[in-house]
């Protein structure tokens, strides 16, 4: 097997513009078939030990043939609980078969008057998927639904900041210093208050906020599909735009172009 063509998402500084570049898709062949392998997971971990990337989403669920209908219930979340992979994969094997943390929260689940059920969602602490469980009075899985990436949702639930992007969590935690201020401020018996005077008391003014907002709002457009690179120019500077948005579609015109050019001239990429 080898990889090919593979490039990191990266943030690239020229000049006075940042560029927020898309990463391009990994693709593994193999040298026996010479054709892309349908299904496969790619993982890879960066020097510092930080967030793994895969090229493509994985979801791990069952797929039901010719469903005539999907209907769904809303499901109340009573109660967390991470376990081993092992016992994890017990409960996913054997799940009509006793167990203990169900018995123990039987109490927590119930159908209520609204007909929204009251689960225990127990998930796997290594491999990240869960089951959401409502055992109706027993103690083993009577009512049961695979989630996947259970433990993503649950983590992102408890810190909603750990979906952000690096400019949200900026801008986020300057709204949240302006309202601990001015909630300071009404203690002591002020009531009236302008944004700009609260920005002054914290040392920050309009510009440094609107230079979070266009990197958080560059950063946004970089992640979404079409999109080849998103370049923040230095702001207020007159007759400059502040964001530059480039597709993937134009991109392969331009390299189309260059191509076509080169070889023309009588050279060859």
């Amino acid at each position: 097997m080898e990889l090919k063509k593979t490039r990191m998402k990266k943030i690239r500084k020229t000049g006075r513009k940042i560029v927020y570049k898309v990463c391009e898709p990994f693709l593994l062949v193999s040298h026996k078939v010479e054709k892309p392998i349908k299904a496969a997971l790619f993982v890879f971990k960066g020097n510092g030990g930080g967030k793994m990337n895969n090229s493509k989403l994985m979801i791990n669920t069952a797929l039901l043939r010719k469903e005539s209908e999907f209907r769904t219930k809303s499901c109340v979340v009573e109660k967390t609980i991470a376990v081993s992979h092992a016992e994890f994969d017990d409960l996913k094997r054997y799940p009509l078969r006793d167990n203990k943390l169900i018995a123990e929260n039987v109490d927590l689940m119930y159908c209520d008057k609204e007909g929204n059920y009251h689960c225990l969602l127990i998930y796997d602490q290594e491999q990240g998927d869960g089951l959401l469980i409502e055992s109706e009075g027993a103690s083993y899985a009577r009512y049961a639904q695979y989630i996947s990436r259970a433990k993503e949702l649950v983590e992102i639930h408890k810190n909603p900041e750990i979906s952000l992007t690096d400019s949200e969590k900026k801008l986020c935690g300057l709204l949240n210093e302006m309202a601990d201020r001015i909630v300071n401020a009404v203690r002591h018996g002020y009531r009236d208050f302008t944004i700009d005077d609260v920005l002054q008391d914290i040392d920050c003014n309009f510009k440094e906020v609107k230079e979070m907002i266009t990197h958080a709002v560059a950063q946004k457009l970089s992640k979404m599909d079409g999109i080849s690179s998103v370049e923040v120019s230095s702001l207020g500077v007159p007759f400059q735009p502040e964001l530059t948005v480039i597709t993937k579609e134009e991109t392969e015109d331009m390299t189309a172009d260059t191509e076509e050019s080169m070889s023309i001239s009588g050279f060859s990429m």
